[in-house]
């Protein structure tokens, strides 16, 4: 299906070709963001600067880790190539992954970093798996609000089934993953990531306040 959730602390998700979804918005940085200087297979740098305090499962991130097989955290230093489904104690904690799987820049592939003013863009270009399959372009947007939105420009090859798309929390209990190892994603389609925390979503659509009163009338 094109969305789903939420999970336990309410995060929902929804792609493109579903009704409602986030429009596919690819902002090219190549030429503009900073270098994220990997050089090989299995990596794991920073940390970078995001620009701003951005809220992850309820804790606040000024700087995130980037893993050159397709994946970003806040905490981890890990360089696991082998995906899982989410969640799951064998993945990176506080974990965002666009296209887990093993990459490799041992031969070709870059990647960048910018705040354009309004998100913070992290761009994987035209990377390609270890063995087969790619090269793949892919970026996640990272918004104040802690939306989270992976945009995918070119994703070739015949591996896609092979890889983990989704988030988890830092205790590895709480997460989503629109895909594990099936054919899912394609070129110029995005994923949205929100959180509707669960106090908010047990709140009345409707009703009134009297003066002196804390109890809501509907």
């Amino acid at each position: 299906t094109g969305s789903g959730g939420p999970d336990a602390f309410g995060y929902k998700w929804k792609d493109s070709d579903e009704s409602g979804g986030p429009a596919y918005n690819w902002i090219e940085i190549s030429g503009i963001g900073t270098p994220i200087p990997f050089t090989g297979d299995d990596q794991n740098l920073g940390a970078f600067n995001i620009g701003f305090n951005f809220p992850f499962y309820g804790t606040d991130f000024s700087s995130f880790r980037a893993c050159s097989n397709g994946w970003i955290s806040f905490t981890s230093s890990a360089t696991g190539f082998t995906n899982y489904d989410l969640p799951s104690t064998s993945a990176p904690e506080n974990l965002i992954a666009p296209f887990w799987d093993d990459l490799t820049f041992g031969t070709s592939g870059d990647a960048f970093y910018y705040n354009d003013g309004q998100r913070l863009i992290i761009e994987y270009k035209d990377v390609p798996r270890l063995t087969s399959g790619g090269p793949y372009s892919f970026q996640i947007h990272l918004y104040p609000s802690g939306r989270i939105e992976f945009h995918y420009q070119s994703m070739q090859g015949t591996r896609l089934n092979e890889a983990t798309i989704g988030i988890q929390n830092a205790t590895l209990d709480a997460g989503l993953a629109p895909a594990f190892n099936v054919n899912y994603v394609h070129d110029s389609m995005a994923i949205r990531f929100e959180a509707q925390t669960p106090w908010l979503s047990a709140a009345p659509t409707s009703g009134t306040v009297a003066p002196g009163n804390s109890a809501i009338v509907t």
